[in-house]
């Protein structure tokens, strides 16, 4: 018996984003499902799986995506426009 997972799970970041935006759509129309997070909810962005959270806040990170244990797959697409920081561990 195949106990592997049949549906690929994305978690995009920058979801509400122009790229983010464009991602999902590709991937919804692959019949993907997706899980979006954003540093800010944004009103109606038309995403039933629209997660909040600043992936630069560590514990607010561990506590909003450690349940997320179906993704399959991560896409980053976010953009932060700031001096290079560098990790924060």
């Amino acid at each position: 018996m195949n106990n592997r997972q049949e549906t690929n799970v994305a978690l995009v970041a920058g979801a509400t984003g122009i790229v983010g935006q464009q991602l999902i759509r590709a991937l919804t129309a692959q019949h993907w499902q997706v899980i979006s997070l954003s540093r800010q909810r944004q009103p109606d962005q038309g995403q039933s799986d629209l997660l909040s959270v600043d992936l630069l806040d560590q514990q607010q990170s561990n506590r909003v995506l450690s349940a997320l244990t179906q993704v399959t797959h991560i896409f980053y697409s976010a953009w932060l426009n700031a001096p290079d920081i560098g990790p924060r561990w």
